[in-house]
């Protein structure tokens, strides 16, 4: 880490092929992270696969920014165990269909895509986690 007076500035270092540190921090400027390796690998894969952009909308988040989403109390995204994200150019259903057989859990969303380490469940829109 890098001294920034009383407070640290965290290094925004590389977590797969294709992603930062940051790509995973909470969204609320709190500056926590956690993340989960596979989840990561997954998204490069994706990244691989279609040749496209994947780009992290939510990753981990505290129970502060959970709730200003409106994400469930027992989220996988307050331990760095979930990540929402988008392809660019491919549509959510088309990238659930190529992850039939990821072993957690993968939420088909309007616009984006969920995917999660728990255990393997499958669900369109209405689940949030």
């Amino acid at each position: 880490m890098q001294s920034k007076g009383d407070n640290y500035t965290m290094l925004d270092i590389k977590v797969g092929k294709n992603f930062k540190l940051s790509n995973f921090t909470c969204r609320c400027g709190c500056g926590e992270v956690l993340y989960t390796p596979s989840l990561v690998e997954a998204l490069d894969d994706l990244q691989e696969r279609f040749q496209r952009e994947v780009v992290v909308t939510s990753g981990f988040r505290c129970e502060k920014r959970n709730k200003e989403v409106g994400g469930v109390p027992d989220s996988l995204h307050l331990t760095g165990q979930a990540v929402d994200f988008i392809v660019r150019g491919v549509s959510p259903a088309k990238v659930v269909q190529y992850l039939s057989d990821y072993d957690g859990g993968v939420g088909e969303y309007e616009r984006h895509v969920h995917i999660d380490s728990g255990l393997k469940k499958r669900w369109k829109g209405e689940y949030a986690s």
